[in-house]
């Protein structure tokens, strides 16, 4: 018979193939989304539309390079990314929409190229998860302080960034303020323009000096021209509300541009 092109998969975790041809992978997910139901396909299939047989949370995580479409104005941007290792579509942003049961949706109609979305669903749950109320805050760069004299604002796609623009004790420090104690994800939207991969540390420090985690090392692949990457990482634990310095220590990032810290 017809080799199959479209698989339903369920348990979504990373690791997990994106397609059924390609080996590109996921890297990390939005705590949401593990053990999700999700369609696995043939990485030049369309999937022409999805039928819900019971009350789901619709997610499409698109390229972050594509413009949301008018297709997705009913869908709720979460702001969350999946990352992949898949070159042309290394994050994918979520976008989310609770379907009632029966219900059909026609995705020919979205217009994405076929290797730049995927589709998952979750039933809907009647407990309401503390991550669908956790906005993700956004820190610039630019207005983070600076330690060292080899990091400076440089003109990068039209914006101000910061740029690590010499070796040397460099670092950037972000002063972040969270509500409620939890457990919060980091993630660093940076651009590398070089062929190699950079490596820095990550420190979350209370502003009474306490040190909740010390010098992670954290990874920046090289990124494509023109693109932002995007590295996540968390708390490590529950941190109450408060003030917090999240300091990246950039002695090794020669050459890498950093635009933002989200934190969720």
């Amino acid at each position: 018979g017809e080799k199959e092109t479209i698989q339903t998969r369920t348990w979504l975790d990373t690791g997990n193939p994106l397609f059924l041809d390609n080996k590109a992978s996921i890297v990390s997910l939005p705590s949401v989304l593990y053990g999700a139901t999700y369609l696995c396909k043939s990485i030049a299939e369309n999937i022409r539309s999805i039928h819900v047989k019971e009350d789901a949370d619709v997610f499409i995580a698109i390229d972050s390079s594509l413009k949301a479409t008018t297709f997705l104005k009913d869908f709720e941007n979460t702001g969350q990314l999946i990352q992949t290792t898949l070159s042309e579509s290394p994050a994918l942003v979520v976008f989310k929409k609770r379907m009632k049961e029966g219900t059909s949706l026609n995705l020919l109609s979205a217009g994405f190229p076929p290797a730049s979305f995927i589709v998952l669903a979750l039933p809907v749950s009647t407990i309401q998860p503390p991550y669908d109320l956790k906005t993700s805050v956004t820190y610039k760069a630019t207005s983070a302080t600076t330690e060292g004299s080899g990091i400076g604002k440089e003109m990068l796609m039209g914006k101000e960034r910061m740029m690590v623009k010499e070796t040397g004790v460099n670092a950037l420090i972000w002063t972040i303020k969270t509500g409620v104690a939890d457990q919060y994800s980091l993630t660093i939207k940076y651009h590398n323009p070089s062929s190699e991969t950079l490596k820095g540390t990550l420190s979350i420090i209370l502003s009474d000096g306490t040190v909740i985690k010390k010098d992670e090392v954290l990874e920046f692949p090289p990124s494509k021209e023109g693109k932002w990457s995007y590295i996540s990482t968390n708390t490590g634990t529950m941190i109450n509300a408060g003030t917090y310095r999240i300091t990246l220590q950039a002695d090794s990032l020669k050459g890498i541009y950093l635009d933002a810290l989200d934190v969720q």
